[in-house]
């Protein structure tokens, strides 16, 4: 079209939008930057008055212009600002950026008058607040005191993903032998030449490495059972990822052919040097056939308590002094599909039974910050919990119809209401 065609700009005044006329550039005229877009504006635009002016491009392409005129601030500056939003038309999606730019003139030296006594308006006292998801390892690997890193082994069908053999010894998972009807894989340790001079087993690393203080007291807990024919305790240590050195060590009670829980308290010595170059070793000084399974290690949590979270970055929280807290996330609370979702029912209880679920940032969670971890946090920070709810949509695209389909989820997200009230003593 030829340039004598015209566009329109609006300006914004607090009186609402006002329409003129402007030329529109030839298609396919490039703008010349900031110093011909200020030309552009018109200099007989009032203080604090702000122009729309959209500015027509060549092929898909369209920018919009915002111009703001020079804004006295009590007569001793004057700002003046200018943006430009260029947007991309492409098969029907817009994408945008945002550039800015600001040049003042001090006419007199600036004064900036801070009251910080008196308000000048009422603020919510909810208005601030933390918002959480498990991204990046933000709950395993991070706030969840967890060290072990694929405790139940079911990280990967194929292998024991993050373990690694110990003096010889042959590692399988086995789901012959499954602990439960909720762990459903087992890891089988082979260990033909196991001694008390080379004793052999598993050993992990947890999350870039365990990591060791002095004075501190670990403790460990793993199920086991051992093949007919094998004997004597599993000794359990966290060691130099080398193995050369030991930072602490004890022995656990003596196995059984049946599945049992075993608790050993680790303790580090005064002379320790921190270092996060370390591991948590099980391993047998008899030749034999054990199978374990959910092996766990907490260093000390949050007011000690068992499947806590880590006490350093609690206090940090806490000193934010939030007003509330929502959980438990965004994404995975959605999961990639519905099947992979935050199921809360599924984070109750032992961590016995809670497998865990494949979150959407390509790793395992192990539901060991369960609904009850969460609401604990909320108490410990004095946060309100704001409860997130999954609406029947998942990332990659997998929804449930609206309608009879969707009734069961409702009812889910119900139940989870009522069971957050009940625990604070309040009957729905």
């Amino acid at each position: 079209m030829a340039d004598a065609q015209q566009s329109r700009q609006c300006r914004w005044t607090r009186r609402g939008w006002r329409e003129a006329d402007a030329r529109r550039p030839s298609r396919g005229q490039a703008a010349g930057g900031f110093h011909e877009l200020a030309q552009r504006a018109s200099p007989d635009a009032a203080d604090g008055e702000v122009r729309f002016l959209p500015q027509f491009y060549g092929g898909s392409e369209y920018c919009f212009s915002f111009w703001f005129p020079q804004v006295n601030l009590g007569s001793r500056m004057k700002f003046k600002m200018i943006a430009k939003v260029p947007l991309l038309a492409w098969g029907g999606i817009m994408a945008g950026s945002l550039w800015m730019i600001g040049s003042c003139s001090a006419q007199t030296a600036a004064t900036l008058t801070i009251e910080a006594g008196h308000a000048a308006g009422n603020v919510s006292p909810m208005h601030y607040g933390l918002m959480t998801e498990e991204i990046n390892y933000c709950y395993d690997g991070g706030l969840y005191g967890e060290l072990i890193r694929n405790r139940a082994f079911l990280d990967d069908p194929k292998e024991p993903a993050h373990w690694s053999a110990v003096s010889g010894a042959t590692l399988s998972l086995d789901a012959k032998h499954p602990l439960n009807e909720t762990i459903t894989t087992s890891l089988r340790l082979d260990s033909p030449s196991a001694s008390a001079a080379a004793p052999a087993g598993l050993a992990n690393s947890g999350y870039w490495g365990i990591p060791v203080k002095p004075a501190t007291r670990y403790h460990a807990r793993f199920f086991a059972k051992a093949a007919p024919g094998t004997s004597g305790p599993v000794t359990v240590s966290i060691q130099s990822d080398d193995g050369a050195t030991v930072f602490a060590v004890a022995d656990g009670p003596t196995l059984t052919s049946e599945w049992h829980s075993y608790n050993v308290t680790l303790t580090t010595g005064q002379d320790v040097k921190p270092s996060t170059k370390a591991r948590l070793a099980l391993t047998l000084k008899k030749p034999g056939t054990v199978w374990f399974s959910i092996v766990s290690l907490f260093p000390p949590t949050w007011k000690d308590r068992p499947n806590g979270l880590r006490p350093d970055l609690m206090q940090m929280m806490v000193d934010l002094k939030p007003s509330f807290l929502r959980f438990p996330g965004g994404n995975y609370l959605e999961g990639d599909t519905v099947e992979t979702r935050f199921e809360w029912k599924k984070t109750l209880g032992s961590i016995s039974g809670r497998a865990g679920h494949p979150g959407p940032w390509g790793y395992r969670s192990t539901d060991g910050m369960g609904l009850m971890e969460f609401l604990l946090w909320c108490e410990d920070m004095g946060a309100e919990p704001v409860l997130g709810l999954y609406a029947g949509y998942s990332l990659k695209g997998a929804f449930v119809k609206p309608g009879k389909d969707l009734e069961p989820f409702l009812e889910e997200a119900l139940e989870e209401i009522e069971y957050g009230l009940r625990l604070a003593g309040i009957h729905a």
